[in-house]
């Protein structure tokens, strides 16, 4: 029941203006409400967003990494255009690691140590792993390149990468002696990327699962396009630390490593020769990579410092 007071019941007109007046300050209640609610949501949005903007991102720049994580493709089949695997000697001096230099930019310009062709050996037949190697990289608007400096070689290798929204699309290999161009482009799909040479050959393929390589399939070729060797690179048991290596595809023999963005803890390499589209398994190996996560989540095969 609503109650009317005496002018209200001898003023009919009155009474209305008076129920109208009741119901606007209700509507105008409900209106101020909405407002409040959608202005104090907003509140939240700019708050949220403005300590986001505030919180510091930690970056890694990494010092060194260990050399277990490289695989170099002239042990599986040497130096192209032979088909010879070249051998590994070892070499007691070794530190078992790559050490990487920076500019200003913390781009890296260096990097220190890696495959050598041996003092004794005037060719590339017989080779270790050397703390002598300089790997120096340079950068371009368009391209990076790096050229692979031997101790006891008089000529050097230079490597041109191209990316495209971080991801490598095509890679330009230039050696001296004997002098050749490998032109390799590189064709993203869901969970596989096909790797071309010079537009023709098919020469590796290379399967994806969470982000991270399962296997590599690589081909080699004799003169007249027929497959002749594969290697299959098969990584398993990753886990979910961080891989320091993502993306550095131009640090020479982390190529394969450099696709993943966490840590294998297995890898399986296996060699065939091809007659007739036949396969012939020509020999296995495998490794298993042992190592602790520290409190970054991070491996200690990376020594790294934050920025």
């Amino acid at each position: 029941m609503c109650w009317q007071t005496v002018e209200q019941q001898s003023n009919p007109a009155l009474a209305i203006a008076s129920a109208v007046r009741r119901q606007c300050k209700k509507k105008q209640t409900i209106i101020m409400r909405t407002h409040l609610k959608f202005l104090f949501a907003l509140l939240i949005v700019f708050l949220s967003l403005y300590s986001c903007k505030d919180e510091p991102q930690v970056k890694y720049r990494l010092k060194n990494f260990k050399s277990i994580l490289l695989h170099f493709d002239e042990l599986d089949y040497g130096n192209y255009p032979n088909t010879t695997p070249i051998v590994l000697n070892y070499n007691s001096q070794y530190s078992n690691k790559i050490t990487i230099q920076y500019n200003d930019l913390n781009q890296i310009t260096n990097t220190l140590g890696g495959l050598s062709v041996t003092a004794a050996a005037t060719n590339t037949e017989t080779v270790c792993l050397s703390n002598d190697v300089v790997d120096k990289i340079q950068y371009s608007e368009n391209y990076i390149m790096t050229e692979n400096e031997y101790p006891y070689k008089t000529y050097s290798d230079t490597t041109k990468y191209i990316f495209k929204d971080g991801k490598l699309i095509e890679r330009i290999i230039i050696q001296n002696n004997p002098s050749y161009i490998l032109d390799y482009t590189y064709q993203y799909s869901e969970n596989r990327i096909i790797e071309t040479l010079n537009g023709i050959l098919q020469t590796s393929l290379i399967y994806f699962s969470n982000n991270n390589v399962t296997k590599f399939e690589c081909f080699k070729y004799n003169n007249s396009k027929e497959i002749i060797y594969k290697t299959e690179i098969i990584y398993s048991d990753y886990d979910q630390s961080n891989n320091l290596l993502k993306g550095y595809n131009y640090i020479h023999g982390a190529f394969y490593n450099a696709f993943s963005t966490n840590n294998y803890q297995k890898k399986e390499v296996n060699t065939y020769s091809c007659s007739n589209n036949q396969y012939t398994q020509i020999s296995t190996s495998s490794i298993s990579i042992n190592y602790n996560i520290d409190s970054n989540n991070i491996p200690d095969l990376f020594e790294y410092e934050t920025y």
